[in-house]
């Protein structure tokens, strides 16, 4: 059975999103999201906040895996649904979107759903009332498609669901899976308007769908968060040494740093989890 959020027009989380984007004041960003984050709490029936949050917060996305799509490849593929040709104008400004000519403002320099939205506005009709619970869906099978190497499959999805789309909602799926929301809030601070213990929560577990399912009471503060086996923490980290504190001898002695990966391993009763410092598991892969 679809709760509330899965249900929610994915409209709505667009509208709220350019409400926000619009704010110079940081305040006033903060106060749409809370109120907007309010009043859906005291509607949604106690129904977990997982479904919205996770688009709101993209990077924070460790329930399902990666989506394998860059910039490069979404651009193909407007080219190849809009009939671009590929020299034309509009498909270089797609290919070519860090270029200052790509875009009308230079507040957008860099950002492909900007360029993709100012192509899109005058090529697209109107949403077919996609819900929140869609895009998800079809996310997390985007991201199994890609998991399986299966990159026809993932263009086939990305193009039925564009074609259901306003330039709007085009615009904010875009930031969604390329995972830059450019709200201008950060996402400790989308975390604290949430709950305030959020970003601890987060820390320690990696996973937003336990922020939200712990967390859905604003007024219940957390006093002990522990550990758990077999769940991702981010460890605390080290203060950067300053060497200008050092009494150096006449001798320094240099040790090359090599580039590599920090894993953590979970062990227990002969059950292995590797993951990575940033919450992904990597057990099929190395385990």
């Amino acid at each position: 059975m679809e709760g509330y959020f899965s249900k929610l027009s994915f409209n709505l989380f667009c509208e709220v999103c350019e409400r926000i984007i619009v704010k110079k004041d940081k305040k006033k960003k903060f106060d749409i999201l809370r109120a907007f984050i309010n009043y859906h709490r005291n509607k949604c029936d106690g129904d977990n906040f997982h479904s919205l949050m996770r688009l709101f917060l993209p990077k924070l996305e460790r329930e399902r895996g990666p989506y394998g799509i860059k910039e490069y490849n979404l651009a193909r593929t407007y080219i190849r649904i809009l009939h671009l040709p590929k020299e034309g104008h509009d498909a270089q400004r797609l290919i070519h979107y860090t270029a200052p000519s790509s875009v009308k403002s230079s507040d957008v320099i860099g950002d492909f759903a900007e360029v993709a939205y100012w192509i899109l506005r005058n090529k697209c009709g109107q949403s077919t009332n996609i819900t929140v619970g869609e895009i998800n869906d079809n996310l997390d099978l985007i991201a199994v498609k890609h998991a399986s190497q299966d990159p026809r499959a993932v263009d086939d999805i990305l193009t039925e669901l564009l074609r259901k789309m306003s330039a709007d909602e085009q615009k904010w799926f875009l930031r969604v899976i390329l995972k830059d929301m450019h709200l201008g809030l950060s996402n400790k601070q989308i975390l604290y308007i949430f709950h305030p213990d959020s970003t601890e929560v987060f820390d320690l577990s990696n996973s937003l769908l336990k922020v939200c399912t712990m967390l859905n009471d604003p007024s219940v503060r957390l006093h002990e968060i522990e550990i758990s086996l077999f769940e991702p923490f981010r460890p605390m980290l080290s203060e950067r040494t300053d060497a200008r504190k050092f009494n150096f001898t006449d001798t320094l002695i240099i040790e090359t740093k090599y580039d590599g990966e920090r894993f953590q391993l979970h062990f227990s009763n002969n059950k292995f989890k590797y993951f990575s410092r940033n919450g992904y598991e990597y057990t099929q892969t190395f385990g």
